[in-house]
């Protein structure tokens, strides 16, 4: 039986998490930080990056030009060629996926296409809490 919990005392928690192509497509807070990182990096306009800026991104993961383009299909939720920060983010977790040798998706799953919560509370930087983290935890198995 799965259930769904959220785990905020103990991260490390990800019992079966990456056990079912559901959840493997779910976008860690950890990774989120880290796309936002990427995507700044890139000097984003008016909140977004270029079609050209995101393209020779992506191109350094090696990755083919034509799965490439299938990721921008996929990503580009708005459809007009530049993404913002969770456009961006949704393209960098399906590369992950692609490079981990996961198919891609012939829709995006609704749980990409969702904001993730913020990484951590304020006490949390302050090293009382360790940010939540939501988890599917395989019981009866």
């Amino acid at each position: 039986m799965w259930s769904s919990d959220s785990v905020s005392d103990d991260p490390v928690t990800l019992v079966c998490f990456l056990s079912t192509p559901y959840l493997v497509s779910f976008i860690l807070n950890i990774e989120r930080g880290k796309h936002d990182k990427q995507f700044d990096s890139l000097t984003p306009t008016l909140g977004y990056v270029s079609g050209d800026q995101a393209r020779n991104f992506f191109l350094q993961s090696g990755l083919p030009a034509s799965v490439l383009a299938e990721i921008w299909a996929l990503a580009d939720t708005g459809g007009d060629g530049r993404m913002d920060r969770l456009e961006f983010s949704i393209a960098m977790k399906l590369i992950k996926l692609q490079l981990q040798g996961h198919p891609l998706p012939s829709s995006l799953p609704t749980i990409m296409k969702q904001t993730p919560a913020p990484a951590m509370t304020s006490s949390a930087r302050f090293g009382r809490h360790h940010p939540t983290v939501s988890v599917c935890v395989c019981t009866g198995v």
